[in-house]
């Protein structure tokens, strides 16, 4: 069963790519050059010095990550191979048990991420 667990810096290249896969699936509004400016500063100032909760497979490798500042999400990305698993779901109930009840930003373009926030709010 996978497991949560604090980011390493060995995890950086598969969160930048898992954050790559999960914003090309979901984020089609994005432009390429939007695309890429954000993709720099993903590599090179966030993931590098975010608080972040990896859910990792047996193997050990991540499958979906979530960013924590205090008590407010700064980001959740999932495989797009491992959607619907209740990966993000984890790392949401994993974020309320350490920091209580959380916020969060929703970019309203991304319908699929607003549509998975709903049943957090209620749940």
């Amino acid at each position: 069963m996978p497991q949560i667990r604090s980011a390493r810096e060995d995890d950086l290249p598969s969160l930048l790519d898992i954050w790559r896969r999960s914003v090309r699936a979901t984020h089609d509004f994005l432009s390429q050059e939007d695309f890429r400016a954000i993709e720099a500063d993903v590599a090179e100032t966030y993931l590098p010095n975010a608080t972040l909760w990896v859910m990792a497979d047996a193997d050990d490798s991540p499958l979906a990550f979530l960013g924590l500042s205090g008590a407010h999400v700064d980001s959740l990305f999932v495989d797009p191979a491992e959607r619907g698993k209740g990966h993000g779901s984890r790392l949401i109930g994993h974020a309320r048990r350490i920091a209580g009840r959380l916020t969060l930003d929703v970019n309203e373009q991304n319908e699929q991420a607003s549509a998975s926030i709903a049943g957090w709010v209620s749940g």
